[in-house]
This record gives C-alpha cells, structure tokens and sequence, in this order.
C-alpha cells in the first residue's frame, strides 16, 4: 500500500515531535498492509492438481483475490464483480462494475449471470468463492424494485444502524442474500472470505451470500421501528416485510433447510490480523501499546469516549510513548448535507474531544478498502495543532460536524490520507499515539 500524500501529511504540524509521530503512524499502517500475504493463505485451501469449474469473486478486494488464487489454482471460468473498473483479463473471465455503496442495474445481471452459470454444473463440479466487504450491493437479486432498494439502503446508512443491523434488512430485501444463493448451488462449493464485520461471522460478510441466516423478517421489521425508519421506507420494502413476516414469500437460508449442493466457508483474513501486526510493529519502535481489540462496532459517540478513558488514564499516569491500536466500524447517524465518511467524521470528532488534552498526540482513523464513504480519501489524521490550523482558516469544525462535511474540512488543511482502492477490506484501523506531554 502506498500513501500517495505522505510527505504532506508529515509536513503539516510545526511541533517536530508530531510530525514524528504522524511519520511513525502511517508507517505502522504501510507495514501491516504490507504484511498480508494472500498467496500463503490461499495456498492452506488448494489441493494439489484440483480443477475447479467456477471462480467467483465479489466485493472490493475482488481483483486482487482472483488474480492471486488464478496464479495458484486451475479454473476452467472467471467471474469478477468489483466497484472499481478492471483492466480486461484472458476471454474465459467476465467482468461486472456495480454499484457501491448502493446497488445498480450491474449488481443485478452479475447476479442473474452467476445464477445461470450455476444452474449449468453438474453435481461433480466445484465452484469457488472469493467474497469481501462490499458484496452487499454489488451482488444483488431484489424482491423490491431497484430504486426502491436503493432509497431503503441510503435510509438505512444514514440512520445509524450497526452493519449487522443493515444486514439484516438487506438480507430481507433480497433473493441471493442470507445464504439464499446456495440454492442454486449443485456440486461442492468453497467460499474463502475477508471479513469486514463484527466476530468475523460469516453470515455477515456481504450479507452472507453463502452462509445460512439466522435473522427474520421479524429482526427487520424491528430494526427499522428501532431506528424510526419504517415510516419513510418505500411501500414496496414495507409490503415484503410484511408478505415475509406473514410466510407468503421465503425466509433466508437456514441450517435445517436441504440442499443439493455443499458448502466450506472459512475467514482468510480478518482485522484482528492487521492488529497483530500493528502492535509489533509499536512495540519495535519503543511504543508500550493497548489494544482495544477489533470489534468496536458501536455509536461514533461512544467510540469517542471509549478512546478519551485510555487517554485520562495516560494522563493521570504521566505515560508518553504508548500507542493505542483498535479496530471496528462506528456508526453515524447523517443528519447534515455534507461530504464524508465515518473515519473522517471519527477524527474530526477525536480533534475536537481532544483540544484541551495535555498530552501530545497524533491520532488515525482508516478505512483499509482506501475508501472512506463516498471519497477518494481512505481517511484523515489529526493532532493537538488540527484545531489552531483550522481556527487560522477561519474554520468552525462544529459546523462541519454538524453538517457531516468532514471531507471538506480535512481538504482545506491538507490532513486526508489518499490511498486509492488497497485490495484489502478488513474493516477500520485506529490508532492513536501519545509521545509527549504539553508542558515540556
């Protein structure tokens, strides 16, 4: 992974030793991205001379998946359903650009195209899966019409539901979604996944294409009067809930329910793992480190106040050098007309909870995919110097919050971190570093 800003980012604070820290951070994320070797991965789940019939890749990380698992494997066909636009590969692979963060006409005939090619294999055949975050809406066969699914999505990541929350709908509004693709499923199929979602659970993973669904349309139906949604939801949505609820139209796979075909699902990579490496590489450059762990899924708030009680305890312990590591996704309730995504909003939040803060610090928040939102930044950094930087701007950063415009505040001083797409969607990394105390 190359931050194609780096210099500048380092650049911006006057104080040497946050420029140092800013230099020590996005060195951390290099490293650890650096260190994923899919190949090696791969490699436990290919069984010498094994031909498989179908490779299908869906989500953010697909092109670089499909590439890595074709150098290793056989595959007699290729399927590639990305967000992103893919240079032409050899005539036997075919290739989908759909819709992110919500769905298109594309999402629809990759879906109806991978059905189909399953529909044609014979009971020996064996199909691969290369899933990952992202899936949700680039892979898609709605029970709803498409622009009434994409009015209930864009309701739903605003409200500030939890991923799993979202999910749960998604699933609901679909017909390949919560396992529901392995209907069409004949011979034996493998699906080797990259998590993006909380504990790793493969029926999360772009809604779980190929894993059975535990949730209902009852879960649904809750979720939306949980979140005061079920109002605006288009007629169409409310009315399959409904038809759902009333068993007129059929549940999301369960565990009970027969199948012609066999699947193996296993997670390949996970958050935790860039944690792992993270926190070595911290602890090689001097830094005492905490983790958090990498399921922080919660409300951007408290998220906020999770990271102001370890920065109180440093402070009452007098602690510099310490490096606080943690992944998740928080969830941001969008009010305001604003540009933005929730590793910008989360750092300009963190600036502002911690302007009067006596220690010094350096704080990052990243989306690993390199995409945060609907942005070509992966996220944005921030520092004791964030705020006075603004102020000389004449820059309000509660007004931005207000209107979820982070993206533009972070434009203006120059502190977005540019990635492009990584190949890697493994949820969001924070880190924050303390290497100083104000007084000295």
């Amino acid at each position: 992974m190359m931050i194609k800003n780096k210099n500048v980012l380092e650049r911006n604070p006057s104080m040497p030793e946050l420029r140092i820290a800013r230099k020590t951070g996005l060195e951390a994320l290099k490293f650890a991205l650096g260190r994923i070797d899919l190949e090696e991965r791969f490699e436990d789940f290919i069984h010498s001379g094994s031909l498989s019939r179908m490779l299908v890749a869906i989500g953010k990380a697909s092109v670089k998946m499909f590439k890595i698992y074709k150098n290793l494997a056989r595959t007699e066909e290729g399927v590639i359903i990305s967000p992103w636009k893919v240079r032409p590969f050899e005539k036997d692979v075919k290739i989908f650009v759909a819709g992110h963060p919500y769905p298109d006409s594309e999402s629809i005939k990759a879906a109806r195209y991978v059905i189909a090619k399953l529909k044609t294999l014979n009971y020996n055949e064996n199909v691969v899966f290369l899933i990952s975050g992202g899936g949700s809406s680039l892979f898609e066969l709605p029970r709803v019409p498409l622009q009434d699914l994409i009015s209930a999505t864009r309701i739903l990541l605003s409200s500030g539901a939890t991923i799993e929350e979202i999910n749960t709908v998604r699933k609901h509004l679909s017909k390949v979604k919560g396992g529901q693709l392995l209907r069409y499923l004949k011979g034996h199929g493998i699906s080797l996944l990259m998590s993006d979602v909380q504990e790793d659970r493969v029926d999360l993973i772009a809604s779980g294409l190929t894993a059975p669904d535990s949730t209902t349309y009852e879960d649904a139906f809750r979720i939306l009067h949980k979140y005061e949604i079920w109002e605006p939801m288009p007629p169409s949505v409310k009315r399959t809930i409904k038809r759902g609820m009333d068993g007129t139209i059929p549940e999301t796979l369960k565990r009970r329910e027969p199948l012609n075909g066999t699947i193996e699902n296993h997670v390949i990579l996970t958050n935790g793992d860039l944690l792992r490496d993270l926190e070595s590489f911290m602890k090689m450059r001097g830094f005492k480190t905490i983790s958090l762990g990498s399921d922080n899924h919660m409300d951007i708030d408290l998220l906020v106040d999770k990271f102001l009680s370890c920065i109180k305890q440093m402070s009452s312990q007098q602690s510099t050098n310490v490096s606080v590591l943690a992944g998740g996704e928080a969830s941001v309730r969008v009010t305001g007309a604003g540009k933005g995504g929730r590793n910008q909003e989360l750092a300009l939040r963190m600036a502002v909870a911690l302007k009067d803060t006596p220690l010094k610090f350096i704080f990052i928040s990243f989306g690993t995919d390199g995409i945060d939102g609907p942005t070509d930044a992966a996220g944005a950094i921030v520092d004791n110097e964030t705020l006075p930087r603004a102020s000389s701007l004449s820059l309000s950063p509660e007004k931005f919050i207000l209107e979820n415009n982070s993206y533009d505040f972070f434009s203006k001083l120059n502190d977005l971190i540019k990635t492009g797409p990584t190949g890697i969607n493994v949820k969001d990394i924070y880190l924050l570093l303390i290497v100083g105390k104000g007084s000295e």
